[in-house]
Protein backbone atom coordinates (compact mmCIF):
# COMPACT_ATOMS: atom_id res chain seq x y z
CA UNK A 1 0.00 0.00 0.00
CA UNK A 2 1.32 3.41 -0.88
CA UNK A 3 2.12 5.94 1.85
CA UNK A 4 -0.28 8.60 0.48
CA UNK A 5 -3.09 6.07 0.24
CA UNK A 6 -2.81 5.39 3.97
CA UNK A 7 -3.38 9.05 4.78
CA UNK A 8 -6.46 9.17 2.55
CA UNK A 9 -7.90 6.15 4.33
CA UNK A 10 -7.13 7.67 7.74
CA UNK A 11 -8.75 10.98 6.76
CA UNK A 12 -11.82 9.18 5.42
CA UNK A 13 -12.11 7.30 8.71
CA UNK A 14 -11.96 10.54 10.68
CA UNK A 15 -14.68 12.13 8.55
CA UNK A 16 -16.90 9.07 8.88
CA UNK A 17 -16.54 9.16 12.67
CA UNK A 18 -17.40 12.87 12.72
CA UNK A 19 -20.51 12.17 10.65
CA UNK A 20 -21.45 9.30 12.94
CA UNK A 21 -21.07 11.54 15.99
CA UNK A 22 -23.19 14.28 14.45
CA UNK A 23 -26.33 12.53 15.65
CA UNK A 24 -25.40 13.54 19.21
CA UNK A 25 -25.69 17.22 18.29
CA UNK A 26 -29.43 16.66 18.48
CA UNK A 27 -29.53 18.07 22.01
CA UNK A 28 -28.56 21.47 20.59
CA UNK A 29 -31.62 21.53 18.32
CA UNK A 30 -34.15 20.02 20.72
CA UNK A 31 -35.40 23.18 22.42
CA UNK A 32 -35.37 25.44 19.30
CA UNK A 33 -37.38 22.82 17.40
CA UNK A 34 -39.90 22.52 20.21
CA UNK A 35 -40.33 26.30 20.26
CA UNK A 36 -40.54 26.78 16.50
CA UNK A 37 -43.10 24.07 15.81
CA UNK A 38 -44.95 24.11 19.14
CA UNK A 39 -43.99 20.54 20.01
CA UNK A 40 -43.35 19.16 23.46
CA UNK A 41 -39.86 17.97 24.42
CA UNK A 42 -40.99 14.29 24.40
CA UNK A 43 -42.31 14.71 20.86
CA UNK A 44 -39.00 16.18 19.71
CA UNK A 45 -37.00 13.56 21.60
CA UNK A 46 -38.89 10.78 19.84
CA UNK A 47 -37.00 11.67 16.66
CA UNK A 48 -33.67 11.19 18.47
CA UNK A 49 -34.87 7.87 19.87
CA UNK A 50 -35.79 6.64 16.40
CA UNK A 51 -32.46 7.87 15.05
CA UNK A 52 -30.40 6.04 17.69
CA UNK A 53 -32.45 2.86 17.25
CA UNK A 54 -31.95 3.00 13.49
CA UNK A 55 -28.23 3.66 13.96
CA UNK A 56 -27.90 0.52 16.08
CA UNK A 57 -29.81 -1.68 13.65
CA UNK A 58 -27.90 -0.27 10.66
CA UNK A 59 -24.57 -0.85 12.45
CA UNK A 60 -25.48 -4.50 12.99
CA UNK A 61 -26.39 -5.11 9.36
CA UNK A 62 -23.51 -2.95 8.17
CA UNK A 63 -21.13 -5.14 10.14
CA UNK A 64 -22.51 -8.26 8.50
CA UNK A 65 -22.21 -6.61 5.09
CA UNK A 66 -18.68 -5.47 5.92
CA UNK A 67 -17.55 -9.08 6.28
CA UNK A 68 -18.80 -9.88 2.77
CA UNK A 69 -18.00 -6.72 0.78
CA UNK A 70 -15.18 -4.98 2.61
CA UNK A 71 -14.82 -1.59 4.29
CA UNK A 72 -14.56 0.56 1.16
CA UNK A 73 -17.98 -0.42 -0.21
CA UNK A 74 -19.71 -0.14 3.16
CA UNK A 75 -18.09 3.22 4.02
CA UNK A 76 -18.85 4.69 0.59
CA UNK A 77 -22.46 3.54 0.72
CA UNK A 78 -22.85 4.83 4.27
CA UNK A 79 -21.39 8.20 3.33
CA UNK A 80 -23.69 8.54 0.34
CA UNK A 81 -26.76 7.56 2.37
CA UNK A 82 -25.79 10.02 5.10
CA UNK A 83 -25.38 12.83 2.58
CA UNK A 84 -28.72 12.06 0.95
CA UNK A 85 -30.36 11.95 4.38
CA UNK A 86 -28.98 15.34 5.38
CA UNK A 87 -30.05 16.79 2.03
CA UNK A 88 -33.59 15.45 2.41
CA UNK A 89 -33.75 16.65 6.01
CA UNK A 90 -33.11 20.18 4.76
CA UNK A 91 -36.61 20.10 3.24
CA UNK A 92 -38.31 18.94 6.45
CA UNK A 93 -39.61 22.36 7.48
CA UNK A 94 -41.74 22.55 4.33
CA UNK A 95 -43.58 19.25 4.80
CA UNK A 96 -43.62 16.48 2.22
CA UNK A 97 -44.78 18.79 -0.55
CA UNK A 98 -41.61 20.91 -0.29
CA UNK A 99 -39.28 18.23 -1.66
CA UNK A 100 -41.39 17.08 -4.58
Amino acid sequence: MQRMNRWVIAAAGVFLQIALGAVYAWSVFRIPLARQFGWSIPEVTLTFTISIFTLGIAAFFGGLWLNRRGPRTVALTGGILYGVGVFLASFSDRGFGGCI
